[in-house]
C-alpha cells in the first residue's frame, strides 16, 4: 500500500492578534480546538463535524498539518482571497470552504445584511459551530444577524462556541476604541445573554478569558 504524500499547508495570510501570532499557528490552533472540545463535552475530535464562521486559515492548516481526526470542517469567511486559497490548496474531502459577503463595520463595511446567507450555501450538517474573534468585532446588530444566520443552519440541539469581550463593569455594550467601531466590541454579561437567547440559543456556560482567547460562550440551539 502506497503511503500518502504529506504536503505542508502554509497559507500566505495572518489574521491573529500579535500576542497570539507570536506562537506557531498550529500550536495555538491545536490549543484552541482542544479547549473547545473539552468545553463542548466531546471525548475527542474523532469524526466530529464543525462549522467555523469567520474561519480565517488557522484551524484548517492545524487540522491538515497535524493530521487531526476531525470528520468534517466547514470554513466560512468574508475574506474571499483566503477562502480561494484554502479551496485551491486543501483538497481533503473533509474540508469545505465558502465565502460569504457579510457586512462588518470594521472588516467588510460594504457587505450584505442577509439573514439567509448561510442557508443558501447548502452547507453539510455539522454537530457544532464556532466563532473565534467574530462577536469580539461586532456590535449588537451585527452580532444578532450572525447568531440568526447560524441558528438557521443549526439543528435543534446543535452546539455553538464563540468568544466575546465580556465585562461586568460595562453597562449594556460599549466600543472600547470609539474611533474604530468593532475593534473591541464589549458586552455586559446580561446584555450578551439576552442577545444570544433572543436568536434561538441557550447559553450553557461562559468561561473566563485566558492567555489565548477571550471569554468563551458555550450554547445549544433550542
Amino acid at each position: 500500500m502506497t503511503e500518502p504524500q504529506f504536503e505542508y499547508a502554509e497559507p500566505p495570510f495572518h489574521f491573529n492578534a500579535p500576542e497570539v501570532a507570536c506562537y506557531p499557528p498550529e500550536v495555538t490552533g491545536f490549543h484552541l480546538l482542544e479547549s473547545m472540545r473539552r468545553r463542548l463535552g466531546w471525548a475527542s475530535l474523532n469524526e466530529k463535524s464543525l462549522l467555523d464562521f469567520g474561519c480565517g486559515v488557522r484551524f484548517a492548516r492545524t487540522i491538515h498539518n497535524l493530521g487531526l481526526p476531525l470528520g468534517r470542517y466547514v470554513g466560512i469567511d468574508v475574506h474571499a482571497e483566503a477562502i480561494a486559497w484554502l479551496q485551491d490548496n486543501l483538497k481533503d474531502g473533509r474540508f469545505k470552504f465558502a465565502h460569504v459577503d457579510a457586512r462588518n463595520t470594521l472588516y467588510n463595511p460594504e457587505g450584505k445584511t442577509d439573514p439567509d446567507a448561510l442557508v443558501r450555501l447548502n452547507l453539510p450538517p455539522c454537530e457544532a459551530a464556532c466563532m473565534f474573534s467574530v462577536i469580539t468585532h461586532q456590535g449588537p446588530q451585527e452580532a444578532r444577524l450572525t447568531l440568526t444566520q447560524l441558528r438557521r443552519v443549526a439543528r435543534t440541539g446543535g452546539r455553538l462556541y464563540f468568544t466575546a469581550f465580556v465585562d461586568e463593569e460595562v453597562h449594556d455594550h460599549i466600543e472600547r476604541v470609539p474611533d474604530r467601531p468593532g475593534l473591541q466590541s464589549t458586552y455586559a454579561p446580561d446584555t450578551l445573554i439576552a442577545l444570544v437567547e433572543a436568536e434561538g440559543w441557550r447559553i450553557d456556560a461562559i468561561h473566563p478569558r485566558t492567555a489565548l482567547q477571550q471569554h468563551a460562550v458555550v450554547c445549544t440551539a433550542v
